[in-house]
């Protein structure tokens, strides 16, 4: 079978779009996905085969849905019969809770709804989002898949570097606080923290004590850069601040204001960094554990020196959790007259999510004895182990081989899922 290009290293698409059988959807996106199973492996899991073998006949396996897909059990399943490994597999659907329960493999996510509700839980986001079919096509055929962040972080010399945002919203309904963010953040409770070289850099380019405080600030300018470039095209702004550091005692400027100053000058928007305040400062975020809890913790907190009538501001912070500073941020710029706020985020926090297997598996192993870190010069990303450093690519690949060994060890499987393929 002849294979498109996939630069995200997919060998097999398991698809779960039963509500395309349901829904009005015009025969040319059903084409186009005939025409993408036609150029890569696909395996359609449905209520309705017959009725996807004639629309799809191009798909090189139908089998019958279970409501316990995607599993562990599944996933070996697919892997002794596609001879693929976890990270391989490409896990598409309309279906929410269906994606959701993919989120517990290192498989990559996608979701292809029209549904805006279904897919605004920003603390679980997927590898990919698209409204159509089609738009997943085109997003995997172009190489137009990965978060920009992500993607930049492994070619920090490379410029410019295709990619993609999301938007999240945070506040009350009816006030909408849109957030448009370059990535994804795993903390360190996440099974994907260990591996993900953007959330290291994100958590290390401010920690004053490491060698690599400051180094990112070049890559993150560039991802601030384009975020605002996107939102002034669409909202028109004129004005640009970040979210001021906590009260500090020396004078200092805040963390993002050469950043903050250089996008500015860039992009023909007026600076206000000086003019936006932290009038109190408040316990650290990380100690507070309910979103209510943070609202509470940051209410007037900020402050904004002067009018911002019918001024559009772009709002700058590091990290989307709960939406707590953001929305207070939002708050003083408003009550100084802005006319609308639009956020940048480097990434937004993602739930601590466990892996499939939670047991005492590679995984567990690996975080324990490997720790990531990166050259304070090239910034390509390494592993120490016990003192020696790794090459990045090969130490992540043999994790994965472990990993694809323990889901072909799995003991029998679940009588749902008897006999698949």
């Amino acid at each position: 079978m002849e294979q498109s290009i996939v630069q995200a290293g997919i060998k097999l698409f398991v698809f779960y779009l039963d509500g395309y059988i349901r829904s009005d959807c015009p025969g040319v996106e059903l084409e186009g996905l005939d025409w993408f199973m036609s150029r890569n492996d696909s395996l359609i899991l449905t209520e309705y085969i017959e009725e996807w073998r004639a629309l799809c006949p191009h798909a090189c396996a139908y089998e019958k849905w279970e409501f316990t897909q995607p599993s562990s059990y599944f996933q070996k399943r697919l892997m002794e019969k596609f001879g693929v490994g976890i990270r391989s597999i490409a896990y598409v659907s309309d279906d929410v809770d269906f994606i959701q329960n993919a989120l517990g493999s290192f498989s990559m996510t996608v979701c292809i709804s029209k549904d805006s509700k279904a897919i605004a839980d920003y603390s679980n986001v997927l590898d990919l989002v698209c409204h159509t079919i089609n738009g997943f096509i085109h997003a995997i055929e172009s190489c137009n898949w990965r978060f920009l962040g992500e993607g930049m972080i492994f070619n920090p010399r490379e410029k410019p570097y295709i990619g993609k945002f999301g938007i999240a919203h945070i506040g009350k309904q009816g006030k909408r606080i849109p957030v448009v963010f370059a990535g994804r953040y795993f903390g360190l409770q996440h099974y994907r923290s260990c591996l993900d070289y953007y959330s290291f850099a994100i958590r290390k380019n401010k920690e004053t004590g490491s060698r690599l405080f400051g180094k990112f600030d070049d890559i993150f300018q560039r991802l601030f850069q384009a975020e605002s470039e996107w939102i002034s095209r669409k909202m028109g702004s004129n004005a640009i601040c970040s979210i001021p550091d906590h009260v500090r005692t020396d004078n200092s400027e805040s963390r993002f204001s050469g950043i903050v100053n250089r996008i500015a000058k860039s992009l023909s928007l007026e600076d206000i960094q000086c003019h936006l305040h932290r009038v109190k400062d408040s316990p650290s975020q990380k100690s507070q554990l309910s979103a209510t809890d943070r609202r509470y913790n940051t209410k007037g907190t900020l402050q904004c020196d002067i009018s911002l009538k019918g001024k559009r501001i772009i709002l700058l912070d590091d990290l989307l959790t709960s939406g707590a500073t953001l929305e207070e941020g939002n708050r003083a710029l408003r009550e100084a007259g802005a006319e609308d706020v639009v956020c940048a985020v480097l990434a937004v926090n993602q739930y601590a999510r466990e892996y499939w297997l939670n047991s005492d598996t590679a995984i567990r192993s690996f975080s324990g004895e490997y720790r990531m870190s990166g050259n304070a010069s090239s910034l390509v990303p390494f592993f120490y182990f016990y003192g020696k450093g790794l090459d990045y690519e090969k130490v992540v690949s043999e994790l994965y081989s472990k990993l694809d060994a323990e889901i072909l060890q799995i003991g029998n499987i679940s009588s749902a899922d008897d006999g698949m393929f």
